[in-house]
């Protein structure tokens, strides 16, 4: 079953942030079965925009009510993975990315990395 985050608010793919990185690996696991089929790669891929929009929302309103110290350099870390997102769907649609491999290569680490060290940190 396709998964979608049309329309939705952030706590519906779970009320804490580890409910929420479980979700965004059922969305890469898609890319990897079904992100050779271009149309699939395509929605599967604002998917994740749409996500990772939602889910740096609720993770920096939580760091805000936690006072928590590095929010603006936490802050600065969403802003770059989502203009990497967006160039990705720019570069796809211009047909300069026809292959899944690339923008995995870019959210993979990413995700390691970012949830062990921030993410964690928060609950």
């Amino acid at each position: 079953m396709p998964i979608s985050s049309s329309h939705i608010e952030p706590t519906e793919y779970g009320k804490n942030l580890r409910q929420q990185d479980e979700h965004i690996s059922k969305i890469l696991n898609q890319l990897r079965q079904d992100g050779d089929d271009p149309d699939k790669f395509i929605t599967i891929l604002n998917t994740v925009m749409e996500f990772a929009q939602l889910h740096f929302k609720f993770e920096e309103e939580k760091m805000k009510s936690l006072d928590y110290p590095k929010l603006e350099e936490h802050r600065n870390q969403h802003i770059n993975a989502i203009e990497t997102l967006a160039n990705f769907c720019m570069d796809i649609f211009e047909k300069r990315i026809k292959s899944k491999k690339q923008v995995l290569e870019f959210l993979e680490p990413w995700i390691e990395a970012h949830h062990p060290k921030e993410d964690i940190q928060l609950g």
